[in-house]
């Protein structure tokens, strides 16, 4: 059997346990076969099925188109992730960025498609900003909300994101409208895969 084979039969199996869900997206077996060792995978899972997935490839594995448009868009910072994500938007490039100014810390995440353009972007905003109703949506969620980020289609800005922890250390990333009313919430697992 192919390696591919194999790392998606096992990923199926894992996490969708053996629901009626999507499969895994075309190529997401390969890419994760092919990740770097310190960057596990991500799944984004709500209800039963697996809504999102993404893969690391580093720096050099992002096409130039898209190392063009990332830089222009995040400049510097340090690369949090660059990988391959097929997710809500379609499939694309994600390059997550964190940034330190003395005791300021921000963080960038851009979503882009082959040629570079934007399918995605967003930016954190410090909890003294971020509206009450946003940090109330979230914290129904759980208590510790780690970053809320304000995210913006290819034209405008659509929604908020929060990434949360409840009490027993689950991360969740909770989807809320602009006027604070929550649209969809996921819970994030990294995976490691068995390659055989």
């Amino acid at each position: 059997m192919p390696r591919s084979a194999v790392v998606s039969a096992l990923l199926a199996t894992a996490a969708l346990g053996g629901c009626a869900a999507a499969p895994l997206p075309p190529g997401f077996a390969a890419a994760a076969a092919n990740a770097p060792e310190d960057q596990p995978l991500r799944l984004w899972v709500a209800g039963d099925a697996v809504v999102a997935a993404a893969a690391a490839v580093g720096r050099v594995g992002l096409p130039q188109p898209v190392r063009t448009a990332a830089d222009a868009i995040a400049p510097a910072g340090e690369t949090l992730f660059a990988g391959r994500e097929w997710g809500p938007r379609g499939d694309g490039w994600r390059i997550e960025k964190h940034y330190r100014d003395g005791a300021d810390e921000s963080f960038r995440s851009v979503l882009l498609d082959d040629a570079g353009s934007v399918l995605e972007r967003s930016h954190s905003v410090p909890p003294a900003k971020v509206p009450a109703p946003v940090l109330l949506a979230a914290m129904q969620v759980g208590r510790d909300v780690q970053r809320c980020e304000i995210v913006s289609g290819a034209v405008r800005e659509e929604s908020w994101r929060a990434t949360v922890r409840d009490g027993a250390g689950r991360t969740f990333v909770v989807d809320i409208d602009l006027d604070g009313r929550p649209r969809r919430t996921c819970r994030v697992v990294t995976a490691a895969v068995a390659v055989r």
